[in-house]
């Protein structure tokens, strides 16, 4: 298995399957090195990889790095986060074939949390979408860290970008960045562009 490989799919399902994430995230940290590097390709079962394969890849790390980020941001759990966090994995670095490798998962993150702006932050799940103008809007139902956001897009000016309005359950909210509810509430949210 590639440890790049590992990562970047985390991203694309982080927020369906937190739990499998955490998970997989402790299993590909297991792989890795005490400075922090790691082998690029390793054999699952016995974490351990040739050093002679893929030799300049030293970008490898920083994707596990990205894909905690990603679960931290959706799930917001400090004491999983202390837990993950115990591992070094912070030597940065250039890929060496980024694009080859965790197309189908970034595309998927890239359009999934960028043209319908809904993305998870820290505090609060922001809504930011960058559509084509010729769209009226969209309507999305999202999970976030154990409450249900019905949000509705509406772009009746048909820009691409802006958020001139936000109101939750009927009242006006004064920014982009959505509070987070109690787990097992249901809110609607509207958007409207401008």
């Amino acid at each position: 298995m590639g440890f790049r490989d590992s990562n970047q799919p985390l991203v694309g399902f982080v927020h369906q399957i937190p739990q499998r994430t955490y998970e997989r995230i402790i299993d590909i940290a297991s792989t890795q090195f005490p400075d922090g590097g790691c082998y690029h390709q390793y054999q699952p079962l016995t974490k351990k990889g040739n050093n002679e394969i893929g030799q300049g890849f030293n970008d490898d790390p920083v994707w596990l790095i990205f894909g905690t980020t990603c679960y931290i941001k959706e799930i917001g759990d400090s004491n999983r986060t202390e837990m993950i966090a115990g591992k070094d994995a912070i030597k940065p670095g250039e890929a060496k074939n980024s694009w080859l490798t965790g197309t189908a998962s970034w595309n998927f993150y890239a359009i999934t949390q960028f043209m319908p702006g809904i993305q998870p932050e820290y505090d609060g799940l922001r809504i930011n979408p960058c559509i084509p103008q010729k769209w009226d809007g969209f309507e999305v139902t999202r999970k976030f860290r154990g409450a249900t956001y019905q949000i509705k897009v509406v772009n009746k000016n048909h820009i691409s970008k802006g958020v001139v309005e936000v109101i939750i359950d009927g009242k006006r909210y004064n920014s982009n960045l959505l509070p987070i509810f109690e787990s097992g509430t249901i809110h609607s949210v509207i958007i409207e562009m401008g």
